[in-house]
C-alpha cells in the first residue's frame, strides 16, 4: 500500500494486488477496485484510470463521471477532452459536461 499526498486534504490510499492498482479512501471505501493498469489524479477532485485500452473517470468520493469505456482522457487548458464511441467531449474540472459527445474533433483556438 502507498499513500499518495499528492490529493493534498483528501489522502487516497493506491493498493496494489500483483501488477494491478486500486484506490481506497482513508475511510476504507474502495473507488477503484485493485485491476486497473493506471491511475492518475487531477487536481483535487478527479480520479483517472486506465483498464486495458479504456479509461474512465470518478471523483474522490467515489462518484462515475465517465464509466471504463473512454478511448483517450487528456487534460487541455480549455477542459478535460474525451474520446467516447469515436465521438469527443469535453468536461470541466469537475467533470460536468460543457460540450457534448457529438464532435468528430475539437480543437481550441484563442481569437
Amino acid at each position: 500500500f502507498k499513500k499518495d499526498s499528492s490529493t493534498n486534504s483528501r489522502r487516497m490510499i493506491i493498493a496494489q494486488k500483483g501488477a494491478k492498482i486500486g484506490v481506497i479512501s482513508t475511510q476504507a471505501k474502495i473507488l477503484y477496485a485493485p485491476d486497473l493498469d493506471e491511475i492518475n489524479f487531477l487536481s483535487n477532485q478527479l480520479i483517472i484510470s486506465r483498464k486495458g485500452k479504456f479509461f474512465g473517470m470518478k471523483t474522490l468520493q467515489g462518484d462515475e463521471v465517465l464509466p471504463l469505456l473512454c478511448e483517450s482522457i487528456s487534460l487541455k487548458p480549455y477542459g478535460i477532452l474525451v474520446k467516447q464511441q469515436g465521438k469527443f467531449g469535453l468536461l470541466d474540472e469537475k467533470g460536468q459536461l460543457l460540450i457534448p459527445f457529438e464532435f468528430e474533433q475539437i480543437i481550441h483556438r484563442e481569437t
